[in-house]
């Protein structure tokens, strides 16, 4: 059966046909043999339901990662696999950024245990990662392996570097559509596997690919229990705390500060797209509620409703791209306004550390759990009304100010405390951070992502990894390749 592509942008529509497609292809790539066809497929399915997102876990899609899994250790069967090096730690990173994320933090944790880290990562990260290479100076071993070419072809690598250092434990901190390091580690035999649960609000894949899931916060962990199917007894928590470089330099302000009062908010724009403009309600009454307020965006995406905020207030509200300093422009800031709908997580925690209030507007239970005593700091709100009403008073009263800030000392779980959590965690498979049950409400939430979803949802699909799926849709390559072509012109790529 010839499924069409749709003009039509009806996001379940689009997200149906699109999935259909895909699953289709699945299966008769499985029936002719065509494994590595199949997992770019299945590639395909995770990424456009993540960004879909309108469930927790796909069990049809499970089960294909289940048989590929089965599939790939029966063909590597022969591999003459040594007993557990309980010395060797296996790190695998697909995301490989090097300041951003969390993956800083667990290496660093990691070396202190005093055990050898081999750490992979993406070829596209060689040479830019100065920070994780100095942790990871030494004995520690870094790899990087190509996640352009075949799938097969990296998956089989990152086995094959599995058993020639066997080590006793392994963590995997991955995108939700990453089926080669997916299906590899379910290959690992005799090794603790960890998954670092980055992304506990939305959708990902891999159920069965680790023993323990490691959640931040008590909503992530409540997801898995509930919406992903994952046991309790494979779940963990322990809050991260955000990286610092020390020897960054501030790099300014694109205006005086002398009289002002800044404002700052940063993180991708799509994060305060959506609630019917509620962000930009919010940002509008906080202008008109002090004259001397001065409000600085830093970060990319779709700037169109910022750009109306900017012309309805000259002078007053300015847009920058993400900068490696904006930790600094915090320290300088009265207040930290919070991306809404989507909260920002670490940049919370960022502002909390840099004495700058974050103020966020709870969307339902996904901007909860941040923050250690976030209940006691009282500056996550319910209603935009008692957003505004605080921080009226936090503008015009410095002593209220500064006592809120005082309690944000605590706020943020120290290096050495998630240092000696990691220690007991590879060691017990357990942490002293207890997970307390919450009733979630997540319909208004997985909402937004589908009022989101659009073509750009669809074709990321078509993704440099997953060349096979270009002859499949020519309308979406052909929409991808446009838009990419406009950003181009316009100065932004």
């Amino acid at each position: 059966m010839m499924y069409k592509e749709s003009f039509d942008l009806n996001s379940k529509k689009l997200f149906d046909n699109t999935y259909k497609r895909l699953d289709d292809l699945v299966s008769k790539a499985i029936k002719k043999r065509d494994y590595e066809k199949a997992l770019q497929a299945m590639n395909g399915i995770a990424t456009i339901e993540y960004n879909w997102n309108q469930r927790y876990v796909d069990h049809k899609l499970e089960k294909r990662i289940d048989f590929m899994t089965s599939y790939f250790r029966r063909k590597y069967a022969s591999v003459n696999i040594a007993d557990t090096d309980d010395s060797t730690i296996l790190f695998y990173d697909s995301f490989g950024l090097d300041i951003r994320g969390l993956a800083a933090i667990y290496l660093k944790a990691l070396v202190k245990t005093g055990k050898r880290i081999i750490y992979v990562a993406p070829e596209s990260s060689k040479g830019k990662q100065p920070l994780i290479s100095s942790i990871l100076s030494g004995d520690h071993v870094m790899i990087y392996i190509d996640k352009n070419g075949p799938t097969i072809n990296s998956l089989t690598e990152i086995y094959h570097i599995y058993c020639r250092y066997h080590p006793s434990t392994a963590f995997q901190y991955i995108f939700p559509w990453d089926m080669d390091g997916i299906i590899a580690f379910g290959l690992f035999y005799g090794t603790v596997r960890y998954k670092i649960n980055l992304t506990d609000h939305a959708f990902w894949s891999g159920i069965s690919s680790f023993d323990y899931n490691i959640e931040f916060r008590d909503y992530g962990a409540n997801i898995s229990l509930r919406y992903r199917g994952i046991p309790k007894e494979k779940i963990t928590k322990l809050p991260y705390y955000p990286y610092r470089n020390s020897t960054i330099e501030f790099e300014g302000l694109p205006f005086d500060l002398s009289g002002k009062k800044l404002v700052f908010s940063g993180g991708e724009l799509y994060k305060t797209l959506g609630e019917g403009n509620t962000y930009y309600r919010i940002l509008r009454e906080i202008l008109r509620t002090d004259s001397s307020v001065v409000f600085l965006y830093a970060g990319h995406g779709d700037d169109s409703e910022l750009i109306k905020v900017m012309k309805e207030f000259r002078g007053r509200v300015f847009h920058i791209n993400e900068r490696n300093d904006f930790y600094l422009i915090m320290e300088r800031a009265y207040l930290y306004l919070n991306t809404y709908p989507m909260v920002g997580g670490l940049m919370m925690q960022y502002a909390a550390l840099s004495g700058c209030l974050p103020i966020t507007l709870r969307h339902n239970d996904d901007g909860s759990g941040i923050l250690i005593n976030e209940d006691e700091l009282g500056l996550t709100y319910d209603t935009a009304d008692d957003l505004l009403t605080d921080v009226k008073r936090l503008l015009s009263d410095d002593n209220y100010r500064n006592y809120k800030k005082k309690m944000l000392k605590d706020s943020v779980i120290t290096e050495q405390h998630f240092n000696d959590e990691m220690k007991k965690l590879i060691t017990l498979h357990c942490t002293d951070y207890p997970i307390k049950n919450m009733d979630l409400n997540v319909k208004e939430f997985l909402k937004d992502y589908k009022l989101r979803f659009g073509y750009s949802g669809a074709w990321d699909i078509l993704s440099r990894r997953n060349k096979l799926l270009y002859p499949l849709f020519p309308i979406l390559l052909v929409r991808k390749c446009i838009y990419r072509l406009l950003k181009k012109i316009r100065g932004n790529p």
